[in-house]
């Protein structure tokens, strides 16, 4: 039995393990990574090692009398004396948790033991000890052991690469390709402060640059490692490293999410949708992430929406029966109210969601410490993405309306987000407008709103209602905008022209939406009450001398047009 073995000695160094078991797993190595830990590692760092499915051993700690002013590091550095223990393994290949192999390295298990690299650029005459070939001895182990606490004893300091140095006579040297190093001192400070001008030009620069072409590992010698850094380090593969870097930490991540106790409420007002409904709970109870409140609130549907709940035995699954109908906006204020979560999110029951989604909005919330995220969504068989480089943020109140104002990716509903709870918690959805209360909901949110992110991933999955009442709705958005319009003169008085911009357009949309030939008696007498409060509105405006008459031309000809058609 042969295996690569690292050795954790602190929680700090937890990533330098992670990435090194990526890089032999993404190289194909037929040999797995057993990583040797002390005594001291916490529970957190054993379960992000098993979440990773990486082995280790726990080895108590081999302890030695320092004085109280002399640094823990020279204890931890004892810790690697540990594989000489492994006698259960034929044969080991020791690597250090601040390597970067470029290559396939399963070679090395096939050289002789005991095998290690020249520590150049510093010495000629002595060997590195950041990789190691060897064959398990139990004498050896004894004798290294014995070997550290004479020198301890004796006020040595010393590292696990000196004794092992001292106590080997005949070690078989490793080509220097596969220890390569590198100092990323030079970008942080120098590591070869130490070291006088002329011998770091000579060995650093001129051995390494022009004579090691066919590099297998790259040793990041020094204190300050790759995985510390939150940018990227003076050398020519930092981009390697950090590719390897993003994949632990976004795992790191979905394992600190899961074990997160976050709960989220989820609120989904249900009226007569059994055709969509079943799919739309199976994508809810079968979310990645798991601390979920389920709240289902069916207002008095007279199809089998009340019996498909009844279905989910769910525990995290409340279910709410109105005593009357009471409509969509109501039922959302009773979830509002009833709702324990650290977060809040509405969900269509005409919507399903990728069994992610949840776990992916909840990191970007998190992460960036936003009031809301919203994703992107397949509406009906369109792909309406939320932005399109990842993650877009406004970061104060007065740049969040105006993105909104402009029409920048905020969305007029809630069933593409999740809410911080806080940011929530005091609003309600207004019951007197029923049919577009959504668009205010989302506005009273913005005007108390520092931080608002987006995303691109398309997450929701919403199934148009072909028979939507596009007429009563737009009713609703003539009272949604008086209401929009009297807090953007008293709060945000700059953004008044934005404000009539976006009216403008928005009316527009829908006068372009309207199909009249299809439209019965009474839908054709609405739109003339709509045309009249238009117009009305827009007279308002351009007598107070707050727009020009320019901007709502095209709107005024199309009203004109359909007065024209009705007489």
């Amino acid at each position: 039995m042969m295996s690569y073995v690292c050795v954790l000695s602190t929680d700090n160094y937890l990533e330098g393990v992670l990435v090194l078991n990526e890089n032999l797993k993404h190289l194909n190595s037929k040999y797995n990574l057993l990583c040797l830990i002390n005594e001291k590692i916490s529970e957190e760092t054993r379960d992000i090692l098993d979440y990773f499915k990486i082995n280790y051993k726990v080895l108590k700690s081999i302890e030695y009398d320092h004085s109280k002013n002399e640094n823990e590091y020279w204890k931890y550095t004892f810790d690697k004396l540990n594989i000489f223990s492994l006698i259960e393994y034929e044969k080991i290949v020791y690597l250090d948790i601040d390597l970067l192999i470029l290559e396939n390295i399963d070679n090395l298990f096939e050289i002789n033991s005991l095998s290690m690299p020249l520590d150049l650029p510093f010495r000629d005459d002595y060997f590195n000890s950041g990789i190691i070939v060897l064959k398990p001895n139990i004498e050896d182990y004894n004798n290294l052991v014995k070997l550290a606490f004479e020198s301890n004893q004796k006020g040595r300091k010393i590292s696990d690469q000196n004794i092992i140095n001292e106590y080997f006579t005949n070690i078989n040297i490793l080509p220097i390709k596969y220890n390569v190093t590198r100092s990323i001192y030079d970008f942080k400070g120098d590591f070869f402060e130490d070291l006088n001008n002329i011998y770091r030009q000579k060995y650093a620069v001129q051995y390494y640059n022009k004579k090691v072409n066919d590099i297998k590992i790259i040793h990041y010698i020094g204190k300050l490692k790759p995985f510390m850094l939150d940018d990227l380090f003076d050398d020519m593969h930092s981009f390697l490293y950090s590719y390897y870097l993003n994949l632990v930490r976004n795992k790191e991540n979905r394992f600190k999410l899961m074990k997160s106790e976050t709960l989220i409420s989820i609120i989904i007002t249900i009226y007569n949708d059994e055709k969509n409904l079943k799919r739309c709970l199976d994508s809810i109870v079968s979310q990645t992430y798991r601390n979920l409140e389920i709240i289902l609130i069916n207002d008095c549907s007279t199809d089998s929406s009340l019996e498909i709940c009844n279905e989910y035995k769910d525990s995290r699954i409340k279910i709410i029966n109105n005593d009357k109908k009471i409509g969509i906006s109501s039922s959302n204020n009773i979830g509002l109210s009833i709702s324990k979560g650290d977060y809040i999110a509405f969900v269509s029951s005409s919507c399903y969601v990728e069994d992610n989604t949840f776990e992916i909005l909840l990191k970007n919330i998190i992460n960036y410490n936003l009031d809301f995220v919203q994703a992107g969504a397949y509406i009906g068989n369109n792909k309406i993405k939320s932005c399109y480089n990842n993650m877009k943020y406004f970061i104060n109140n007065q740049s969040i309306i105006d993105a909104y104002l402009s029409d920048y990716y905020i969305t007029d509903v809630v069933w593409d987000k999740i809410f911080k709870k806080e940011i929530v918690k005091n609003k309600k959805f207004d019951i007197n407008y029923e049919t577009n209360s959504e668009m205010k909901f989302i506005f009273d949110v913005l005007t108390n709103s520092n931080q608002i992110g987006f995303i691109d991933d398309l997450l929701f999955h919403y199934l148009i209602n072909n028979k939507k009442d596009n007429i009563n709705q737009e009713i609703d958005f003539l009272n949604t905008i008086y209401y929009i319009e009297d807090i953007i003169e008293s709060k945000y008085s700059n953004s008044i022209d934005l404000f009539y911009n976006f009216v403008e357009k928005r009316l527009m949309q829908f006068y372009d939406n309207i199909n009249y030939d299809n439209l019965i008696e009474k839908e054709k007498q609405e739109l003339r009450d709509i045309n009249t409060e238009v117009k009305k509105y827009i007279d308002k405006i351009i007598n107070s001398n707050k727009i020009n008459i320019k901007l709502y031309d095209k709107l005024l000809q199309i009203i004109n047009n359909y007065e024209t058609n009705f007489n």
